[in-house]
């Protein structure tokens, strides 16, 4: 089967009424500060536009890693081709890992104009996360961002070694269901302000909410989830 059939994302967010296809070309109407995707900085919501907690996480189809019933979260807005994304991952994942269930990490997507497969990416990993379950899905993303140079048919293949057929894949990927998901993950994440990735939001236990723009290096966290 050919997954390179185009499979259109329509975003209806604001002044975007455009088509976002699995083959490739990614909003090409969206503006975006080349200097914030290499800021690694923290801005508390208190000095910006206060940030409403209740729209940062998904309502379903939650993709969390570490303690779902955590007191601090983390919610990450990425690009699987985003090279900064890459350098935090290992980063945020440490971070949960030595938390004793205290953080955990909600993974959303902002897939950025230029990066030729982000949307096919995000499409993909939540056909993992659908066919092969939560682990799966976090497995799908350390490969990623482990590699470079994807393509649609590394990104097939590698859901079928995690437990995906290929015809669920394929059939998977051009479903209105899973591009509304993404869909859904691009519109809050411009609701919100953000431009570039990665682009994190430290939710903590009463309601505050942080950004963390960029990839921040480990010892840079900590003072924020103590």
């Amino acid at each position: 089967m050919n997954i390179n059939t185009p499979t259109a994302i329509v975003i209806g967010f604001a002044m975007l009424s455009l088509a976002v296809f699995f083959q490739g070309s990614i909003l090409p109407g969206l503006k975006i500060d080349n200097n914030s995707m290499n800021a690694d900085k923290v801005v508390a919501a208190d000095d910006k536009v206060k940030i409403d907690a209740s729209i940062v996480r998904r309502e379903s189809n939650n993709r969390i890693y570490g303690n779902p019933d955590a007191e601090i979260k983390i919610v990450e807005f990425s690009d699987v081709e985003c090279p900064f994304c890459a350098r935090v991952h290992p980063t945020i994942k440490r971070i949960v890992d030595e938390s004793e269930g205290k953080i955990n990490w909600e993974y959303r997507h902002f897939p950025l104009p230029g990066h030729a497969n982000a949307v096919s990416g995000a499409l993909a990993s939540e056909c993992v996360a659908k066919f092969a379950g939560n682990d799966a899905f976090w497995k799908f993303l350390d490969k990623l961002f482990a590699t470079t140079g994807h393509s649609t048919e590394f990104y097939k293949n590698t859901a079928i070694s995690l437990g995906v057929s290929e015809s669920d894949f394929v059939t998977c990927v051009n479903d209105e269901a899973t591009q509304a998901i993404v869909q859904d993950d691009i519109e809050t994440v411009q609701e919100l302000g953000a431009t570039g990735t990665p682009y994190n939001l430290i939710i903590h236990p009463d309601g505050r909410v942080e950004e963390v723009k960029g990839a921040l290096p480990y010892n840079n966290w900590l003072p924020l989830i103590k």
